[in-house]
């Protein structure tokens, strides 16, 4: 049970895909990469070269 930890007396697995993640996780994990992206990029003065 290497990608497991128990929290509140329940499995949960540590090692799941991104793809096999819910809609609600998969957004919050979206949201909080470009709130990150953006301070990192108001802090260093800098634009990136992807799309945000």
């Amino acid at each position: 049970m290497k990608n497991h930890i128990r929290i509140n007396g329940k499995l949960l697995q540590t090692n799941k895909k991104f793809s096999a993640l819910k809609l609600k996780q998969k957004e919050w994990i979206a949201s909080l990469l470009r709130s990150k992206t953006i301070s990192l990029m108001l802090e260093h003065q800098r634009q990136t070269t992807g799309v945000i």
